[in-house]
């Protein structure tokens, strides 16, 4: 039976040395194999990616333990610090996550840094800027550095912004880390997670080619049946083009990109309904529609109107509305609007979304961009 494998993750901090070495030997002989920077992580090839190494081996893992003391490590173009990375790359593969925090850094965040971070971002987000960057917290704390206890103002400040993505944000349960105290590794660890991540392991690669087999499969269908829908000197079939366009457009995974690591956000569900609308009168006209909506017509002075905020405007728009937890990718055309109509998982309300905006637009786009341009693109022919 293959051994587990567990990741040693911290910064690089002189006074982790006994705790990482001792951890190291005995998870080794408690039958496990222990993945340590300093110990096994092997040759570094000439050119070779240092971060990316790491993801990999995070990634081979299965189980990630996260030591956090006063120093941040080496900060990445991405905003975050290298080990945050790692941590992003265990949690994004649902790696099995220890974390310990040195006793007194906890006791300083849970007492007075963690209200100085809600109390910002809780500020950030009334002006209608969504979260704060990485950097804008970082830089935040350090103004405030008088707010942080005497005896820990050694303390890096992105230290405590991980801190707060781990136990605020993660809601991760921390282990204290007390300096010359051993860990009870044999009570921490157990053989039963074994049977769980070498399972999930497998299965990984598997889902990720059955995903894009599927997704090209739905577009070859897709393309199938509009080609004769739209034929060069006859009429169009509208109703049928408008249904074959919500029955191809898909949702995705909303995902927040590290660079080296993705983590999920929530999901936006398959498209449930396409309306086309054309500018007549003062009126914003219902051409068309597919699936179950009230559809109605607008009169341009309805500036409630997504449709008629997208007409007005200079390009295409995306909406989002938390009470039916929807979704309206609006593309403006000549004289017309398109609305594909997304359901979104439950997770999402109006903070989260505003928080990730790009980030979902990101992941639409990316999934139906072609599919929306030649929507357009056929419409702007037969209307």
């Amino acid at each position: 039976m293959p051994k587990t494998k567990i990741f040693l993750s911290s910064a690089s901090q002189a006074s982790f040395g006994p705790t990482r070495n001792t951890s190291f030997d005995k998870l080794r002989s408690l039958g496990h194999d222990p993945l340590m920077f300093e110990r096994n992580f092997g040759a570094w090839h000439n050119g070779e990616d240092s971060i990316a190494k790491c993801m990999k081996l995070v990634s081979d893992c299965d189980i990630f333990i996260l030591f956090v003391g006063a120093r941040a490590g080496s900060i990445t173009p991405y905003g975050r610090s290298v080990t945050h990375l790692e941590f992003e790359q265990a949690l994004a593969e649902r790696k099995s996550v220890l974390v310990f925090v040195e006793t007194d850094i906890k006791s300083e965040y849970l007492g007075n840094v963690k209200h100085l971070i809600d109390e910002y971002t809780a500020s950030f987000r009334a002006s209608k800027l969504g979260k704060p960057a990485p950097a804008d917290i970082v830089h935040h704390i350090g103004l405030h550095k008088s707010r942080i206890s005497s005896q820990q103002q050694h303390v890096d400040d992105y230290v405590w912004y991980f801190l707060h993505e781990i136990m605020a944000e993660e809601k991760i349960f921390v282990e204290n880390l007390m300096p010359g105290v051993p860990i009870e590794w044999d009570s921490l660890l157990s053989d039963m997670l074994r049977d769980g991540v070498e399972m999930l392991r497998n299965k990984k690669d598997i889902v990720r080619t059955l995903v894009q087999a599927k997704e090209l499969q739905h577009y070859k269908k897709f393309t199938s049946r509009i080609v004769p829908l739209v034929r060069l000197g006859l009429k169009t079939d509208l109703p049928l083009l408008i249904s074959e366009l919500k029955q191809a457009a898909m949702g995705n995974v909303i995902v927040n990109d590290f660079g080296y690591v993705q983590r999920k956000i929530g999901e936006i569900h398959n498209c449930s309904a396409v309306t086309l609308y054309k500018q007549d009168h003062g009126q914003m006209i219902l051409l068309e529609s597919s699936g179950k909506i009230k559809a109605r017509n607008f009169s341009m002075d309805d500036d409630t109107s997504y449709v008629v905020l997208t007409q007005k405007g200079a390009s295409d728009n995306i909406f989002f509305r938390e009470d039916n937890k929807s979704l309206y990718v609006c593309l403006k055309g000549n004289g017309f609007v398109l609305t594909f109509h997304f359901p979104c998982g439950e997770e999402w309300n109006t903070p989260l979304y505003l928080d990730y905006q790009g980030n979902v637009e990101s992941g639409i786009m990316n999934k139906n961009g072609e599919l929306f341009y030649t929507a357009v693109s056929i419409l702007e022919g037969v209307i």
